[in-house]
């Protein structure tokens, strides 16, 4: 063989490492592009469940409220009506709320 025809060979092969890596540097990119669009989705994840627990807290807060309105009534039918159009108003407005949040199937 002569100098010039290893020099081919050589330059042939460097021309499919760079190629080799180029795919690899190209892979890796998409790589790092779909992790971060998991972690965005996840952070998003996050965020939702935070606001449902806080809604989640508030409906408990709500209905530990009534049970205790209702523990300290006396026998009263006014206070009893009283109580129990504020449990149908509050009732609607977190069926609403629910269903106004719910995404459709």
């Amino acid at each position: 063989m002569k100098g010039e025809e290893i020099l081919i060979i050589i330059e042939d092969h460097h021309k499919k490492v760079f190629a080799l890596l180029d795919k690899i540097i190209s892979n890796q990119q998409i790589l790092i592009q779909n992790q971060n669009k998991i972690m965005a989705t996840l952070a998003d994840i996050q965020t939702e469940v935070a606001a449902e627990d806080t809604v989640i807290d508030s409906a408990i807060a709500l209905l530990n409220g009534l049970a205790a309105q209702v523990a300290a009534l006396q026998p009263n039918q006014e206070a009893i009506d009283a109580l129990a159009a504020d449990i149908t108003a509050k009732t609607q407005a977190l069926s609403q709320a629910v269903v106004t949040n719910t995404p459709a199937s």
